[in-house]
C-alpha cells in the first residue's frame, strides 16, 4: 500500500518580475533565441522532457515491451528539444532542477525554465533573492498542458510489517487533508492532497503555485 504525500510534475517556472509566463513551445524557442531560457538538461531530467512532450502531443511513450515511441513522433520531439537546447549553455547539461532554480532566482539574465519539477520553496518569500512563479507547462500539442512526467513522493506500508493496522493509521495521517493543509505545509512540506492544493491559505505563501499548476498536475 502507498499514499501520495508530495506532488510534483514538470511545470513552467518563471521570474514574473522580469517577464510574463509563456503559453506555447514556440514561445519557449523564441525566449531561448533571446538567451533568456535556463533548463535542467542533466540526466534523467532531459529524458523526462522527452516523455513530457511526446505525451503532450497525444502520443505517450510505451509502458510495455516494444518500441518506446514511433520514430516520427520521436524525431518531432527531438527537433523541438534541439530548437531550444542549441541555445543553452553547456553548463546546463550538468545541472539538475535545484541548480537551475537557484540560478533562475538569483540571475537577472534568465526569465524562464520551461519544464522543471515544482519545488515550492522557490516561490516562498525570502527563500532566495527573487521569488519564482510556477504555472502550467507550455504546450507543444493542441490539448492544453497535459502529459507532464509525474514525480513526487509517497509513503508506503511494507507487506511484511507485523503491525499493518498501526502503520495504516500512521500513513493516513500525513496524507490526510488536516495534516497536509496544516502541519505539513507549515513545516515547509509540499502537499500531495488535492484538498490542500485547493486551500487559499496553502496557496497564499507560494504565489498560488498550486492553483496555477493544478491542470498540469491533474493531467500528468
Amino acid at each position: 500500500m502507498g499514499l501520495p504525500i508530495d506532488a510534483a510534475t514538470q511545470v513552467q517556472a518563471h521570474r514574473a518580475d522580469l517577464a510574463p509566463r509563456v503559453q506555447s513551445w514556440t514561445d519557449v524557442i523564441r525566449k531561448a533565441e533571446d538567451g533568456h531560457v535556463i533548463w535542467p538538461l542533466r540526466s534523467p531530467h532531459v529524458l523526462m522532457n522527452f516523455y513530457t512532450l511526446t505525451a503532450n502531443l497525444g502520443r505517450s511513450c510505451a509502458t510495455s515491451f516494444g518500441d518506446l515511441i514511433d520514430s516520427r513522433t520521436g524525431q518531432q520531439v527531438f527537433e523541438q528539444l534541439r530548437a531550444v537546447s542549441r541555445h543553452m549553455d553547456e553548463a546546463f547539461y550538468t545541472m539538475d532542477p535545484i541548480a537551475i532554480l537557484d540560478e533562475l532566482s538569483q540571475s537577472g539574465r534568465y526569465h524562464l525554465a520551461p519544464l522543471v519539477y515544482l519545488y515550492k520553496g522557490y516561490a516562498n518569500d525570502g527563500y532566495r533573492a527573487n521569488r519564482i512563479s510556477f504555472t502550467d507547462m507550455p504546450v507543444l500539442g493542441r490539448n492544453g498542458p497535459l502529459g507532464s512526467a509525474l514525480g513526487g513522493t509517497g509513503i508506503a506500508i511494507s507487506a511484511k510489517t507485523g503491525h499493518p493496522e498501526l502503520c495504516t493509521e500512521f500513513a493516513l495521517w500525513p496524507a490526510g487533508v488536516e495534516c497536509q493543509s496544516g502541519l505539513y505545509v507549515n513545516t515547509n512540506g509540499q502537499p500531495g492532497n488535492a484538498r490542500a492544493w485547493s486551500n487559499p491559505a496553502v496557496n497564499a505563501s507560494v504565489l498560488d503555485a498550486y492553483y496555477n499548476t493544478r491542470l498540469t498536475h491533474e493531467t500528468a
